[in-house]
């Protein structure tokens, strides 16, 4: 299965240097002598590695809380199959995110079809080279590595966001209520109380608390994060444009954008022509414009030469470097060979996400680019989700009963009208009611929430 002269060409030398080190797989196939093979060459690149004999042990395993980098999954299987145990785990909340490779031996397209609508993120054929395994196993650990900073940036900037969103909203018409009745207890103190001054100067402090109880309404109803620019090179979150919820592409749709790049091969306008019959877009770099977030996938037509391929590669990737951290996926076609070896591992490792080598169906390619099309919307799509849930959740922690405090100084202002010994300790109760409502502000100002640590 190893071919030690098919190693990775001299442009991705060095780029896995313990890549694979304190990496757990879960290795799952009925055939005992194809777990062996890959149990020996994991562990000797340093991975530990799990193992089952079936689906339906490799599901207990992980309902018993055993959590792999990734999972290598054969399709056919007793009790439970790898079709079946992929869409278990999509399900599973715990265990959503998990990368799986299918190691199959159906080269049908039905069977490949299958194994992309259930959410697996690759396959390879069996009989495989370990090179080829190794490269997509590094492909989906480096995905799966880039996913989680993102949700982790992605929660961390949402919640900012949501703070600097909430102090700036709720802190102008909180001020303007303090400032007026500030005014009435002025007036109040030196006996110079007008009615209908007193009265206008409630009604002030009543639109305050109305907009302050909008700003809240807003925030309790965030349908998605929609951010503005805002001072300082800060982002606060858009409430108006929160409202309202974004229309997300649907991750089945088959239309979508193609950036199609040669390296050292003639423009193949057959192929182009066939992409835009069945709905794609099929655009170039110089066609770009500034526009590359909306490409779907890119899709390298190259030789099978490391020398001409690897520097436009490297320089297609750069394009799509932090801040997005994970750009369009990258499918590479290649001249034929007999699985992918040599150059296609070698574009596997240095960032590519997929290699066909021809001749190949014209259904085949169609199947893979939408494929990766569908996983990578999936992918933004859970982290559009995990922005709000994290909004959402500072909200519930920074501003719990903030709402039914401004509902209480409403029902509560009638109580300061004009007249009566009293009105200055009423006053005074009342400032006190709006002084609970500003330090909630203040501490949002500051970053620093409720029993917790500054906000960073």
């Amino acid at each position: 299965m190893h071919n030690p002269e098919n190693g990775p060409p001299a442009f991705i030398l060095g780029r896995e240097e313990h890549f694979f080190r304190d990496r757990s797989l879960l290795v799952v196939d009925d055939e005992p002598y194809n777990v062996d093979i890959l149990v020996f060459e994991l562990e000797d690149r340093g991975f530990t590695v799990h193992t089952a004999l079936d689906g339906q042990a490799a599901l207990e395993l992980l309902e018993g809380g055993l959590r792999p980098d990734l999972i290598l999954l054969d399709v056919t299987m007793p009790r439970l199959d790898g079709f079946g145990l992929t869409r278990a785990i999509r399900a599973h909340p715990d265990l959503t995110h998990l990368p799986i490779i299918l190691l199959t031996a159906r080269v049908e397209l039905e069977d490949k079809a299958e194994g992309f609508a259930a959410r697996a993120d690759d396959y390879v054929l069996k009989p495989f080279h370990i090179d080829e395994v190794l490269a997509r196993v590094q492909v989906q650990l480096r995905i799966s590595g880039y996913l989680r900073l993102r949700r982790q940036m992605a929660e961390s900037h949402s919640r900012l966001a949501l703070v600097g969103a909430a102090a700036h909203e709720l802190a102008q018409p909180l001020a303007g209520a303090n400032g007026y009745l500030q005014l009435l207890q002025a007036a109040v103190e030196r006996g110079n109380v007008g009615a209908e001054a007193h009265a206008e100067r409630l009604e002030r402090i009543e639109h305050c608390l109305l907009k302050t109880r909008d700003v809240a309404h807003r925030l309790e109803s965030l349908e998605r994060v929609a951010l503005e620019d805002y001072p300082c090179g800060t982002q606060i979150i858009n409430l108006q444009e929160s409202q309202v919820p974004e229309a997300v592409r649907d991750a089945e749709d088959p239309d979508h954008t193609i950036l199609v790049l040669e390296a050292g091969v003639t423009r193949d306008t057959g192929l182009e022509a066939e992409l835009t019959r069945q709905g794609a877009r099929v655009v170039r770099m110089g066609e770009l414009a500034g526009q590359e977030a909306e490409v779907d996938v890119i899709l390298l037509s190259a030789v099978d030469r490391s020398d001409v391929v690897g520097p436009i590669v490297q320089e297609t990737l750069k394009a799509w470097e932090a801040p997005h951290l994970l750009g369009p996926p990258v499918l590479a076609l290649l001249p034929g060979q007999q699985g992918v070896t040599g150059v296609g591992v070698g574009l596997l490792r240095l960032g590519v996400d997929d290699v066909l080598c021809r001749p190949f169906r014209q259904e085949e390619l169609l199947l893979r680019l939408r494929s990766r099309v569908r996983l990578q919307r999936l992918r933004m799509e859970d982290l559009r989700t995990q922005s709000l849930d994290a909004a959402r959740d500072m909200r519930h922690r920074a501003l719990e009963g903030f709402g039914d405090q401004v509902e209480k100084c409403l029902e509560e202002l009638p109580s300061l009208g004009c007249g009566g010994d009293d009105l200055a300790g009423r006053l005074a109760a009342y400032s006190r009611r709006l002084e609970a409502l500003n330090a909630v502000v203040r501490r949002l100002q500051s970053r620093q929430m409720a029993g917790g640590e500054p906000l960073r």
